[in-house]
């Protein structure tokens, strides 16, 4: 009978440590690695489309008849103001897949003029760009949202092949 007992204790115990393990107690965040591989980073995530200003989702608020557009490249991003065309350095996070900061810097545009109130809406869109500090994109639908550290700026973008109307 005792030796009866000390195997249910025994098979008891391997059960609950197999449990543990099956259920990932202590994990570390190469299990993260491990369970994300293959899958795409935020970067190519970006990559994959041309992105839309939501005006009317966006602060601060752009206003602008043209489309205001946002192109992601490996160390750049590229697109269309409300008057000028844009160029600008980009840093974003592709370590981790919780890590979505970006920065955008080093802006540069052509110098045509528009007019007074596009001239400020364009001025307003580069400064909000600039001042971004995270990124994220949902798939269905297509929408990427970027976001100040303040949360003074929150510009909504659709990608440009999903319906809506981004001007």
């Amino acid at each position: 009978m005792a030796i009866t007992r000390r195997l249910r204790i025994v098979a008891n115990t391997v059960a609950a440590i197999a449990l543990l393990a099956a259920t990932g107690c202590g994990g570390d965040h190469a299990d993260t690695r491990s369970q994300t591989e293959g899958m795409p980073s935020i970067l190519q995530e970006l990559q994959n489309d041309e992105w839309l200003l939501d005006h009317a989702a966006s602060t601060p608020r752009i206003r602008s008849t043209h489309a205001v557009t946002l192109n992601f490249g490996e160390h750049a991003v590229h697109g269309t103001g409300p008057c000028n065309v844009y160029r600008a350095s980009l840093d974003i996070a592709q370590h981790s897949v919780e890590d979505h900061s970006i920065t955008i810097r080093d802006l540069a545009g052509t110098k045509r003029s528009c007019g007074r109130a596009l001239d400020q809406a364009e001025a307003a869109y580069f400064a909000a760009l600039q001042a971004v500090r995270t990124v994220d994109v949902d798939r269905d639908p297509r929408r990427l949202t970027l976001t100040a550290a303040r949360g003074d700026v929150h510009l909504e973008l659709r990608a440009a092949d999903t319906d809506g109307k981004g001007s």
